[in-house]
């Protein structure tokens, strides 16, 4: 009698305790996730905040023209659409942990008066492969050949 309950015990807290647990912790100050979570973090609109390539070279799309909404759209199945003031990028996408991979990647090429961000995003887009959730507004897209990197801001939901 004392041994089965002792094993419904057991049995009871794997089950609590699986409950409770969404599989998130925080290292170094930004949050984690398991695959399932890291994924649906990544879906739906996210703002363009700013694009470094290093100490020297950055474009913050809301300065070139404040009017224009610039951002990521990180759709259910996999694929992204990017925005910018003149043209459109957009491909595939996949997630796994902290890493991110973009594949089959195409841009439009209509010439306009300012281009920095799409210049921007050719040069740095290729090569991110991390992804740092900041808090739960802002995402930064890491790159590892060199300190260059992508912040994004979530979008308001409008209502």
């Amino acid at each position: 009698m004392k041994k089965s309950l002792f094993i419904a015990a057991v049995a009871a807290m794997f089950v609590v305790s699986a409950c409770n647990s969404n599989g998130s912790k925080t290292e170094n100050g930004v949050a984690t996730a398991s695959d399932s979570t890291e994924v649906q973090s990544v879906r739906g609109v996210w703002n363009i905040e700013n694009i470094v390539v290093n100490d020297t070279l950055s474009v913050r799309p809301a300065e070139i023209d404040p009017e224009a909404t610039q951002s990521f759209i990180f759709d259910v199945d996999g694929v992204v659409g990017i925005k910018t003031n003149c043209n459109s990028l957009g491909g595939s996408y996949a997630v796994k942990g902290d890493s991110i991979r973009f594949e089959n990647m195409f841009c439009t090429e209509i010439a306009c008066e300012n281009m920095a961000v799409e210049d921007m995003l050719k040069q740095v887009l290729p090569n991110v492969a991390t992804i740092d959730f900041v808090n739960d507004s802002t995402l930064r897209l890491n790159t590892t050949v060199d300190a260059s990197y992508i912040v994004l801001r979530k979008a308001q939901e409008s209502k």
